[in-house]
């Protein structure tokens, strides 16, 4: 672990790729600050996802920390059919184009689609965008297995580019037979997270929920935010999901680009009420894709999100693909190492916003008790004896100022707490006794920090080691052990 005022509290997801395939490259960027690698089942293959937790499993043990897996199923996204030769093709705006169910070799005049769609799914009017909101169409008329419409902004076409249908409610399903297969494969290989595409209400959510109660899973499910509907729908799938993601690329696509600024806010906001760990994801350092620095705007853009109230940022095709992978994340975590250093300076900015209710259960109170008494007694940290990880989950929604040591014997629960900010997973031995937590507290606090003045440590723990027993704090002072500069703490 890193000296408190170098602790990174926010967590990094990476996406994995070409570019980070060698162990080496893999290595360094989790000892950059990556602490979840994110899997795209859009491109990629079970196999090849069962070598690569083969290999962060080994990675993990060498560097003695969690490393969070992230399997994110590709969800029923609709894209054009094969052209004509396989060759682009160059669409002119004012045009006619359609679009059909039936497999063609598409055209200048047309391509098919991948969705089944039905006519009356579609109104004349209706918009319809390509390749992420590059191309855009207008519905003339409907057949029984094609759209007729006019092309409103014309551009290149290449095969399989996505389909979007802004305003328009389709009748796809929740998961596809290929997520389910990838599902059932990523829980078989380990993965701790996965992430569920186009999630339109709560009952998407449990449909995925019964497939890992019945795998015997108890991975975390990812809630990707991106179309219409969840936004109206959101409180039902807060109720259903473990996080959220918000998935700035098909939701910029499915709403006016102008509002993704204050939508972002708004679910934060949200997430961190119900306390959903949440993600900000797409194109965040995009341009480090192939450059070894970022624009201001990305760097304003990463750093927002953490003002915002984030867990985690995400990387995308700057470490799947980009020739700058290892500089794409010491720079994220460099800003992220900055903001919260502006954070500290600004304790309100993220300080509880949520007002003591009645009736409110006793984690939450107890989680609320340690945030202020942290902030009270300057703690140096708050170490947590969890089972599940919900604890720290918890208390992480205050944003104290201080890191979060929670300390679990479950090696899911550890994995999990990967992704929740300022939370800082330890593997500690099983224990039945509180006095033994205690003192395994007291140690930890002693090991990492070794400070020059006395410092404070609050502690959480339960009189049973049980799920939902923490019912103790306690604030604890560490004496000076030793005059002059403190060793650098270890990560752990």
């Amino acid at each position: 672990m890193k000296l408190p005022a170098q602790m990174q509290q926010t967590k990094i997801v990476a996406t994995y790729g070409p570019s980070l395939q060698t162990p080496d490259v893999l290595r360094s960027v989790l000892r950059l600050g990556v602490d979840v690698i994110r899997y795209n089942f859009s491109h990629g293959k079970p196999d090849e996802f069962t070598r690569l937790v083969r290999t962060l499993r080994g990675l993990e043990r060498e560097l003695g920390r969690p490393i969070g897996i992230l399997a994110d199923l590709q969800g029923p996204k609709i894209r054009t059919g094969e052209l004509a030769g396989h060759q682009p093709v160059a669409i002119t705006t004012g045009q006619d184009f359609f679009l059909t169910r039936r497999a063609v070799a598409g055209t200048a005049r047309g391509v098919s689609i991948s969705y089944a769609f039905t006519p009356d799914e579609f109104q004349p009017g209706a918009r319809i965008l390509m390749d992420d909101g590059k191309i855009g169409l207008r519905v003339v008329r409907i057949t029984n297995d094609t759209l007729h419409c006019t092309v409103e902004k014309g551009g290149g076409l290449r095969e399989r580019q996505g389909v979007n249908f802004p305003g328009t409610s389709t009748r796809l399903p929740a998961m596809t037979a290929k997520d389910r297969s990838d599902a059932v494969a990523a829980l078989a290989a380990g993965a701790d997270f996965l992430a569920l595409s186009f999630v339109r209400q709560g009952t998407d959510v449990k449909l995925l929920r019964r497939l890992l109660n019945a795998a015997g899973s108890g991975a975390a499910i990812v809630s990707k935010i991106e179309k219409p509907q969840a936004l109206d729908n959101l409180d039902d799938i807060l109720a259903a999901t473990d996080a959220v993601m918000v998935a700035r690329g098909d939701l910029g696509v499915e709403v006016d680009i102008e509002r993704i600024g204050v939508l972002q806010k708004q679910i934060i906001g949200r997430c961190r009420r119900a306390g959903i760990p949440v993600i900000v994801a797409t194109q965040m350092l995009e341009s480090m894709t192939d450059q070894p620095r970022p624009t201001r705007a990305e760097a304003t853009d990463v750093t927002n999100a953490i003002l915002d109230g984030t867990d985690a940022v995400m990387l995308s095709s700057e470490t799947s693909l980009g020739r700058y992978p290892m500089e794409t994340v010491r720079t994220m975590a460099t800003i992220a190492v900055e903001t919260e250093r502006y954070l500290r300076q600004m304790p309100n900015l993220l300080a509880d916003p949520y007002p003591l209710e009645s009736g409110e259960d006793p984690l939450t109170a107890i989680a609320r008790a340690a945030y202020h008494a942290s902030r009270e007694v300057h703690a140096a940290a708050i170490t947590v004896h969890t089972l599940s990880g919900r604890t720290a989950r918890v208390l992480s929604r205050f944003r104290p100022d201080c890191p979060i040591a929670a300390m679990t014997p479950d090696p899911a629960a550890w994995r999990r707490m990967s992704l929740y900010y300022g939370v800082h997973p330890v593997r500690i031995p099983a224990s039945r006794s509180s006095d033994h937590l205690m003192e395994q507290a007291e140690s930890w606090a002693k090991r990492h920090f070794q400070p020059d003045q006395p410092a404070h440590f609050v502690i959480l723990s339960g009189q049973a080691q049980s799920v939902g027993a923490t019912n103790t704090m306690r604030i604890a002072t560490i004496q000076t052990m030793r005059r002059g500069r403190s060793s650098k703490p270890r990560r752990g």
